[in-house]
């Protein structure tokens, strides 16, 4: 059960670094797209 617990947690984890990964590429993409407006 402790061992479950375990993977249950670092699975738990992996995801929220896939949703912070997946979060910080967008506003990077947002941040370029506005560069790229202000520049032209």
């Amino acid at each position: 059960m402790r061992l479950n617990y375990g993977s249950k947690v670092n699975s738990h984890s992996f995801l929220i670094q896939g949703l912070v990964l997946i979060i910080f590429l967008g506003i990077m993409q947002v941040s370029f797209y506005l560069i790229g407006i202000n520049l032209t």
